[in-house]
C-alpha cells in the first residue's frame, strides 16, 4: 500500500530532481556560484509532473526499483517498541508462548477441542500484535447480545501498516474468527466474518483456519469481498500463525508487516504471492 503523497514528496521528485540535471531539462537553474539545481517546488508546478496517482502510478512502472526501495524503508523506518522486554517479563513469556505454539500444533481439528483452539489462538494474538493491539476480549457480544465474534481487539498502532490500516480501513477494532475444521473454509465461514465488517465499524478482520488447502479458492473468497464490499478479510492457517509468532520472538517487526502487506496486496488482485510463499518456507 503507498501513501502516494509521501512517495511523491520523499521519492518520485528526488528521482526526477537527478533525471532533469542529467538531461539539462529545461527547469535547471544556475547559481551565481555555478551550481546546478532543479527545486522540488519547480517540479510540483510544472504540469508534466503533476502529484496525480495516475501519474504517480505511471512513474511507478517506469522506475520499479524506487517502489521496492520505498517499501523496504517503511518496513526498517518503523521499529515499535517491545512491552515485555521493557518490563522484563521476555525471559517468562516466550517459553509460554512457545507451548502454546506446540500446543496448536498437537491439537487435533474438530468441534470436540474448538474451544482450545480458541483459547490458544487468543493468548498467540495478544502476543504477536501486543504493540499495536490492546483490549482483546473473547466471545464479543454483538446486535444486542444477537451475536458473537471470537476475539475482537482494539488497534492502537501508532506507526507502521497497522497505522495506516486503522485509516484507510477504519480498523479502530479487529474482529477475528478461528475454525478448527479439517477441511477449507466456504461461503458461510467468509459471510460471517463478512457481515461483522463495514464502514460504521471495521473494514479489516482477522479469520484462523488449521490448514489452507486449495490456496486458489480461498484467495477467490477474500477478494470477492474486497471487490464487491471493500471489506479486507486476511486468512491465516497454523503454518502462517507460527511465522507470525517465531518473527514476534524474533522481535522481527518488519516481518510481520511485510508479511501482512503481502497479504493485502493478494486480497487487492486477486493472487497468490511466490513472495508469501518464500517468508513461510
Amino acid at each position: 500500500m503507498v501513501n502516494h503523497h509521501q512517495f511523491y514528496d520523499r521519492y518520485v521528485l528526488v528521482m526526477l530532481q537527478r533525471e532533469m540535471l542529467s538531461a539539462n531539462d529545461s527547469l535547471v537553474e544556475t547559481l551565481k556560484n555555478g551550481k546546478r539545481r532543479v527545486t522540488k517546488k519547480s517540479l510540483r508546478e510544472n504540469p508534466r509532473f503533476a502529484p496525480t496517482k495516475a501519474y504517480i502510478s505511471r512513474f511507478i512502472q517506469e522506475h520499479p526499483d524506487t517502489i521496492e526501495q520505498y517499501r523496504g524503508d517503511l518496513n526498517t523506518k518503523f521499529v515499535p517498541l517491545d512491552p515485555a522486554a521493557l518490563s522484563g517479563k521476555a525471559a517468562i513469556d516466550d517459553p509460554i508462548i512457545q507451548a502454546h505454539l506446540s500446543k496448536i500444533e498437537e491439537l487435533p481439528t474438530g468441534r470436540q477441542h474448538a474451544g482450545e483452539y480458541h483459547d490458544a489462538i487468543f493468548v498467540l494474538l495478544q502476543f504477536v500484535f501486543d504493540w499495536c493491539f490492546q483490549s482483546f476480549e473473547k466471545e464479543y457480544e454483538t446486535d444486542q447480545g444477537r451475536g458473537r465474534i471470537d476475539i475482537i481487539c482494539d488497534n492502537y498502532a501508532d506507526g507502521g501498516l497497522l497505522a495506516e490500516w486503522r485509516t484507510r480501513l477504519h480498523a479502530s477494532s479487529v474482529p477475528m474468527e478461528c475454525k478448527n475444521y479439517k477441511s477449507d473454509l466456504g461461503n458461510n465461514e467468509f459471510n460471517q466474518l463478512n457481515d461483522r465488517l463495514g464502514e460504521k465499524s471495521s473494514k479489516l478482520g482477522f479469520l484462523f483456519c488449521r490448514q489452507i488447502y486449495k490456496p486458489e479458492e480461498m484467495g477467490k473468497h477474500v477478494t470477492d469481498r474486497w471487490l464487491r464490499h471493500g471489506n479486507c478479510i486476511l486468512l491465516f492457517d497454523d503454518r502462517l500463525l507460527k511465522t507470525l509468532v517465531m518473527f514476534r520472538l524474533m522481535r522481527n517487526y518488519s516481518g510481520i508487516e511485510r508479511i501482512l502487506r503481502l497479504m493485502f496486496r493478494d486480497v487487492e488482485n486477486g493472487s497468490h504471492s511466490k513472495l508469501l510463499e518464500s517468508a513461510l518456507t
